[in-house]
């Protein structure tokens, strides 16, 4: 799967569910920033960095990525991992793409060794909410969004993966 076929897609997803809730020019800058292609291949980069994708025969219908992140340390200690993106297309929500995915994460955090697994979610994203908190997620604290001069609050949210001594 090509790097321009998985970005289209998360531009795609993300503006799915965040466009009709977010200022149309808030939204284009965030996404030619963040969603830019060199702010994609930087992260895809960083070390600790793993990407799935979901295919339905050869339709991508998910992508799960998920890095080292220590910006959630004071709350959870250095041994953790950060769920970055967990999308499914809203024609694949429902078919357990987004439950596959996740237990991917679970299983990839586990054979990792860490502590905590751990995301931000909108603090509007309802439906997320609900679907991490039936995976064991648990809200730990909350941090800001920018969506360009927007600032939104993401609820950080927290799932134990090994048990500390």
């Amino acid at each position: 799967m090509d790097f321009q076929r998985v970005r289209q897609f998360l531009i795609d997803t993300f503006t799915d569910t965040f466009g009709a809730d977010n200022e149309p020019g808030n939204m284009a800058y965030f996404l030619s920033t963040a969603y830019s292609a060199e702010a994609l291949g930087k992260e895809w980069n960083e070390e600790g960095y793993s990407t799935w994708l979901a295919l339905t025969e050869q339709t991508l219908v998910g992508v799960l990525q998920v890095r080292i992140n220590h910006e959630a340390e004071d709350q959870l200690g250095r041994n953790t991992l950060e769920i970055q993106r967990l999308y499914v297309s809203a024609a694949a929500q429902g078919t357990g793409v987004g439950a596959a995915l996740m237990r991917t994460a679970i299983d990839h955090a586990t054979a990792a060794g860490v502590d905590w697994l751990w995301l931000g979610v909108w603090e509007k994203n309802f439906k997320a909410q609900a679907f991490y908190k039936r995976w064991g997620f648990e809200p730990f604290g909350t941090h800001i969004f920018a969506m360009k001069d927007d600032l939104q609050t993401d609820w950080l949210m927290r799932r134990r993966i090994q048990s500390i001594d």
